[in-house]
């Protein structure tokens, strides 16, 4: 049985931080793993937490471009699938949030758009959609909203202010305050407004008095003396005049923790008047002391924050994004002081990127905390980055290569260097028994090495196929020479910067859909980056899948003392290395899929391959088996579809509610999740009854996809 308690996502929303809050005591360090980026259109003000049920977490995002909001599941190999747009509004939605407001212990999504000049005669709306705990949702009665109007909404919390049990909403809406108390129903009362300062745009919730009425403190953007904003609660979930303090200009965000160990909630703060976080101890009476500073370099403007244990000591952590594309970490000294600042790069490869989306969550399900971003650049082109946490060697970063066809070279480990043939000729080499292959989809491909020294030449990258140590047959490719290094591409030169020892340089492979059909990615472009010590240099974008595989790392050696260090590659299908995997579709007609009952076709565009199966009797079953090591149920959900029983290997079975209030075609109705390599069976069985939403009992089978190791 799952627990009602909702696993919500720690999130930020925009930031600016002095260094005499840093300390350099011995917290452990904070580490990740190479990160790993995939190709999406995405938008701020997303929302991460678990929402059907298999402890992952899923993406709530606003979709600006389809006025909407969109809910994309996430995988255990921490991609995500594809989008499915859960509600369509008017204008665009600037914000979502998630949380139980109905209490039947599953996540709903709370969201809002705005009034905009194209449509004058519409207000701001708040939307509610109630989860039913597998991923699917159903939209609330219209909560009053007193006629007033949300103007842009830039943070939401769901917390209970009134002490009533039933959850309220703080909202940061056109630069004030507004609390909507609800009513437990999925329903929320006209918001009150509180002026807590101008172009007030985060709020965070939090009993800072101990009287356990929560609390919220406003970060204003453009108030010059209440850069911060504290309104004490009354206990009723009414408030007092805010209690401003004055910081620094620009306040993008704002966050709560207990930073010092007293037990007392703390506040940290991000300004970009003064590019830093700022961190007020409280004193446990709604009151705070004389902040600290912690600096950010000064093109860092920093545009979130979030706040979490990393390294599992037990302490609060700080991270926050910001224009110079980095992903800033503080580690706590749990006293109120924090260890000097790590810089990690989570940029796709757009030289123009800013990370302006953030949360902490467990992405990879293994216990540890790791970062979510949301990228965008100057095209609109988005990027979902996950940096999973190494701090406690939970995650690996990519693999060693075992290398293969060497010449003249000497390896061990990650480190390949010339040993023989003559200095200054082609005839020194090797490449990496890891090749990866051509997965079906969405493919990424990674892999990095150091310099030793920047004077002797040497090409390395990613080669299709390498041969007699020739650098011309690396298809992507660093040449470094003469302290220079130059992006070599079979061989034609496309691009260069400076080297010196010590230099980490990565190439970057990665092919993602740019065009639907029925539901199905039908266009595939190749992004290809080329970074030196986590900064891009060059990239270029290929209007088709790439054409290369399978690839193998390679290097060769022209002079004597040239060497590589630091080798490493990960790739496939799942971007994170291990196991490579391939996705094979088998449609309702494959010979491995047994029927019984009254089974009825549906010929249409819309199904997978033109063609679906569906029933409705109770009892009637369709039986695939398959070998793999995971399968996706893929089906048809509308308004008049029902309820089905759902097995793996005739274990007990899952019930799956397959309603929803629009048609959705080649929906993925259930995911067996990770099964052990080898034959399975899943049966899916039709229950004969549907939930109250529904006008039918309508089950639909249009295939079933398969993953296998490769």
């Amino acid at each position: 049985m799952r627990s009602a308690r909702i696993p919500i996502i720690a999130l930020g929303f925009v930031t600016h931080l002095s260094a005499t809050g840093v300390r350099t005591a011995a917290a452990q360090a904070i580490s990740f793993a190479p990160h790993r980026d995939f190709a999406y259109t995405l938008d701020r003000g997303f929302a991460l937490a678990d929402l059907n049920g298999d402890g992952l977490p899923d993406l709530v995002v606003p979709d600006t471009f389809f006025a909407g909001i969109d809910v994309r599941l996430g995988n255990a190999d921490t991609t995500l699938q594809p989008s499915v747009q859960v509600l369509s509004t008017t204008t665009e939605p600037t914000m979502a949030a998630i949380g139980d407001v109905n209490g039947d212990g599953k996540p709903d999504i709370v969201a809002m758009d705005s009034w905009n000049q194209y449509y004058p005669t519409t207000t701001g709306k708040l939307h509610v959609l109630l989860g039913r705990g597998d991923g699917t949702f159903q939209t609330a009665p219209a909560s009053a909203t007193g006629g007033q109007v949300f103007a842009g909404t830039t943070s939401i919390a769901i917390r209970d202010v009134n002490r009533d049990g039933a959850p309220d909403l703080v909202v940061a809406d056109g630069g004030a305050v507004k609390v909507l108390l609800g009513h437990g129903d999925g329903t929320f009362s006209p918001p009150v407004a509180y002026s807590a300062g101008t172009g007030t745009v985060a709020v965070a919730v939090g009993d800072l008095n101990g009287d356990g009425a929560p609390d919220i403190v406003a970060a204003n953007h453009n108030d010059a003396t209440r850069n911060l904003s504290v309104l004490v609660n009354n206990g009723d979930g009414t408030y007092q005049a805010p209690q401003p303090y004055q910081i620094d200009s620009g306040m993008a965000s704002v966050a709560l923790g207990d930073f010092n160990g007293d037990g007392a909630l703390d506040i940290v703060a991000a300004s970009q008047g003064h590019p830093a976080l700022w961190v007020l101890p409280g004193n446990g009476d709604g009151t705070f002391q004389t902040p600290s500073r912690l600096d950010l370099p000064a093109s860092d403007v920093p545009q979130m924050i979030v706040v979490g244990d990393l390294n599992g000591d037990g302490h609060a952590d700080l991270s926050v994004t910001g224009d110079a594309v980095l992903a800033s970490v503080f580690a706590g000294n749990g006293d109120g002081t924090f260890q000097p600042r790590q810089a990690f790069l989570p940029v796709r490869g757009y030289l123009d990127t800013i990370a302006f989306g953030l949360a902490i969550a467990d992405v990879n399900h293994d216990g540890v905390l790791d970062l979510a971003l949301l990228n965008r650049d100057s095209t609109a082109a988005g990027a979902w980055t996950i940096l999973l946490n190494t701090s406690r060697g939970a995650a690996t970063g990519g693999s060693a290569p075992a290398w293969i066809e060497r010449n003249n070279v000497t390896a061990s480990g990650t480190t390949l260097a010339k040993s023989g043939g003559c200095d200054g000729c082609s005839d020194s080499g090797a490449a990496s028994a890891q090749r990866v292959s051509a997965p079906a989809g969405e493919a990424y491909v990674e892999t990095q090495f150091s310099i030793r020294d920047a004077a002797p030449l040497f090409t390395a990258g990613l080669a299709r196929a390498f041969t007699d140590d020739e650098p011309s047959t690396i298809d992507y490719g660093v040449r470094v020479q003469s302290a220079m290094a130059e992006v070599r591409e079979s061989g034609v030169y496309k691009a260069e910067t400076s080297a010196a020892s010590g230099d980490v340089f990565r190439v970057v492979l990665q092919t993602f859909p740019a065009g639907y059909q029925n539901g199905q990615p039908a266009t595939y472009w190749t992004q290809v980056t080329y970074t030196k010590n986590g900064n891009p240099f060059h990239h270029h974008l290929e209007t088709q899948p790439l054409t290369t595989y399978p690839l193998a790392f390679a290097a060769a050696f022209l002079n004597a003392t040239a060497a590589i260090g630091d080798a490493t590659m990960i790739g496939g299908a799942d971007p994170g290395g291990g196991t490579l995997s391939a996705v094979t579709r088998y449609e309702e007609t494959d010979a491995a899929i047994s029927e019984s009952g009254a089974w009825y076709s549906n010929d249409g565009s819309l199904n997978s391959a033109d063609g679906a199966r569906l029933a409705m009797d109770a009892g009637a079953t369709t039986t695939f088996s398959f070998t793999g090591t995971s399968v996706k149920w893929i089906g048809f959900r509308d308004e008049w579809s029902g309820i089905a029983r759902v097995a793996i290997d005739g274990g007990p079975p899952v019930s799956i509610d397959t309603y929803a209030s629009s048609a959705q075609p080649q929906a993925v109705l259930f995911d067996s999740g990770s099964l052990s390599s080898g034959t399975h069976t899943i049966t899916v069985e039709v229950a004969g009854s549907h939930s109250a939403a529904s006008g039918g009992d309508w089950v639909w089978v249009d295939a079933f996809d398969v993953t296998s190791g490769l």
